[in-house]
């Protein structure tokens, strides 16, 4: 899966190709120091500016950026799934046929924020809050929907819902 996702083409997906023209153009030059210059031109958050900076800096190729983004997201993803999942081949096969696979290709902020978030739920799961806090607090630097995740996790743990809540929570979302 790496390989296909990590040397796919530029125009592979709407959001792709903007990705890798910010990367080619907006962060050319561009340092830390320039972080609030460039949420002028693009509204992205800023880990994702910073991961785009720091992959320039090592090498400045879009195949490059393609393949280390994807390197993050399926490694995020698999490490919740091989932690989590009673049968990870499945888990896999789901990842693949229900379009999870597919879309994350084209959205690499979202991903990466889920990917993130997953792994925060694995550390809430497990008691280790500060972890989870600290994960969920990265994920919202690469897209502010992870703010959501914080605050059911906020709103759970205060009021102790039970398992059935996260159905009623789940239904009343759709």
């Amino acid at each position: 899966m790496l390989i296909i996702e990590g040397f796919r083409s530029e125009s592979v997906g709407e959001d792709t190709i903007v990705y890798c023209n910010w990367f080619k153009t907006l962060y050319k030059d561009a340092t830390i120091s320039d972080l609030p210059v460039l949420k002028q031109y693009q509204d992205v958050e800023y880990g994702f500016s910073v991961l785009n900076i720091v992959i320039r800096k090592i090498w400045p190729n879009t195949q490059f950026f393609l393949f280390v983004t994807s390197l993050l997201i399926l490694g995020l993803h698999f490490n919740y799934i091989c932690e989590n999942s009673k049968n990870i081949a499945l888990s896999i096969i789901i990842f693949l046929c229900l379009n999870y696979f597919f879309t994350s290709m084209t959205t690499i902020r979202q991903y990466i924020a889920m990917g993130l978030v997953f792994i925060a739920t694995s550390k809430v799961n497990k008691k280790e809050y500060f972890s989870a806090i600290i994960l969920a607090i990265i994920g919202v630097l690469f897209h502010t929907t992870s703010l959501v995740y914080i605050l059911v996790v906020v709103f759970v743990k205060i009021f102790k819902l039970k398992k059935g809540y996260w159905l009623v929570c789940f239904l009343m979302g759709l």
